[in-house]
């Protein structure tokens, strides 16, 4: 076994000196080329994911921003909405109570005529 191994490797160091050493030379020149390219795209990737990153980070704060002026807009809504709806509870209650369409349709409607008289103003 010991043997054939041998042989082989003569065999195959007999047909590698064979080959003229420019060959060898542009072999070389490939590999230090491609070994040389790979580093560079290598150092690509990793600047191109750093950029992708720097993003994400970036529209997350955005987004964390956005969120909160969204809760504040929020909050100013819900609290001029309970506003509204206690005057208007307010209107209802002091309505006349021998209106045709009920208390609640009249204190709504008065309330939508004072609206508009003020905003035509």
């Amino acid at each position: 076994m010991l043997l054939a191994a041998k042989a082989a490797l003569a065999t195959v160091r007999t047909f590698l000196s064979t080959v003229p050493w420019q060959v060898w030379a542009v072999l070389g020149a490939l590999a230090a080329a491609w070994l040389w390219g790979n580093h560079q795209y290598s150092n690509g990737v990793k600047e191109t994911d750093d950029k992708w990153e720097a993003a994400v980070v970036e529209l997350q704060e955005e987004a964390e921003v956005a969120a909160e002026v969204a809760t504040a807009k929020k909050e100013i809504r819900d609290a001029e909405f309970a506003s509204d709806q206690t005057e208007l509870q307010k209107e209802v209650d002091n309505a006349k109570t021998d209106d045709v369409a009920g208390p609640g349709v009249s204190a709504y409607f008065s309330r939508l005529r004072r609206q508009a008289n003020s905003t035509s103003d």
